[in-house]
């Protein structure tokens, strides 16, 4: 965005920088902003671009706000970003006729997880498709003794969408 305006452009206030980077704090000026409100600073010699940088601003704070997280293309790349700078971005999502999702739940809280599984099959023989049916009754009789729901085409009515950042559009 400082490219595209000419303007510089930084988050302040509480909750801007993670704890224990003081240093990065006082090489950017802002170590006094760290009680102020969480905002957006926006520099330029010009008027036209500050203008130009709170319109961009702008727009990122309403998208945030009005589209959900699995929508919003800004915060999916931004995550996508995240994850390939950490190495753990996985490029093999979405390749359904290779994988079979897998729902489980997660003991701790007692519902479904908000991520999915992602088991390889190897191979669909008579055999596999009779473990696949059994597999689903069993996890249908758990989930309808502890009232969580009931198993419909395999898949439990609380099914949780991939996390955002593994989405693909």
């Amino acid at each position: 965005m400082e490219k595209q305006t000419g303007a510089t452009i930084a988050i302040r206030g509480k909750g801007s920088v993670k704890e224990g980077r003081a240093g990065t704090l006082a090489r950017y000026g802002a170590a006094d902003d760290g009680n102020q409100p969480l905002h957006v600073r926006i520099t330029s010699e010009s008027q036209r671009k500050v203008d130009e940088g709170k319109r961009l601003i702008q727009q990122i704070i309403d998208n945030a706000v009005s589209v959900p997280d699995y929508q919003n293309e800004h915060k999916l790349k931004q995550l996508r970003n995240v994850a390939m700078a950490n190495g753990t971005f996985r490029d093999d999502e979405g390749q359904r006729a290779q994988h079979q999702i897998a729902y489980y739940m997660n003991p701790a809280r007692g519902c479904a997880s908000d991520e999915k599984s992602t088991i390889v099959t190897t191979s669909r023989g008579p055999s596999d498709a009779h473990m696949d049916e059994e597999y689903k009754r069993f996890m249908g009789d758990i989930a309808m003794e502890n009232g969580e729901g009931k198993i419909t085409d395999g898949q439990p009515d609380y099914a949780i969408k991939l996390p955002p950042w593994r989405m693909r559009h």
